[in-house]
C-alpha cells in the first residue's frame, strides 16, 4: 500500500488531524465567548442546571429554581444574593470575566451597544457535607 492509500481522505481532500480539530473548535469557542452577553440571571440558570445533574434532589431543585425564578422577577441590582454552590469552577469563572469587562445584559433584548447594568455578582461557595 502506499502512502497516499493510507492517509484519511474524503473526496480526495486531507482530514484534518483531531489536535487540528481540537485548536479550531477552541478558537470559535474563544470568538464566540468574546461576543456573548449572557443575561443577568443566566448564572442562575447554570446553577440551577448543575445542581439538578450534581444531587438528583428534587429537594435543591425545587430551590434552585425558586433562586433563577427570583431573580428574573427582580428588578436590576435587587437580585438574590445566595451564593452560587454547584456551578463549576470554569464556567464561574467564565462569567465573572464577562461581568468585569462589562459583557452582562440587564434585559433579555437589550441593544448591543447597551451598557451593563450595576447588579451584585453572586459569591461562590461549595456546599458543607
Amino acid at each position: 500500500m502506499s502512502e497516499k492509500e493510507t492517509s484519511p481522505t474524503i473526496d480526495n481532500t486531507q482530514v484534518p488531524s483531531t489536535s487540528e480539530v481540537k485548536k479550531e473548535v477552541k478558537n470559535i469557542t474563544n470568538r464566540t465567548n468574546e461576543l456573548a452577553r449572557p443575561h443577568r440571571c443566566d448564572m442562575r440558570l447554570e446553577e440551577l442546571v448543575s445542581g439538578a445533574w450534581k444531587t438528583f434532589s428534587p429537594r435543591v431543585t425545587f430551590k434552585l429554581f425558586k433562586i433563577y425564578r427570583a431573580c428574573l422577577k427582580s428588578e436590576i441590582g435587587q437580585e438574590p444574593t445566595e451564593p452560587i454552590q454547584y456551578m463549576t469552577d470554569e464556567m464561574y469563572g467564565q462569567y465573572k470575566r464577562m461581568y468585569e469587562r462589562g459583557r452582562m445584559r440587564g434585559k433579555f433584548f437589550d441593544s448591543p451597544d447597551s451598557k451593563q447594568p450595576n447588579f451584585v455578582f453572586p459569591e461562590l461557595k461549595r456546599p458543607t457535607n
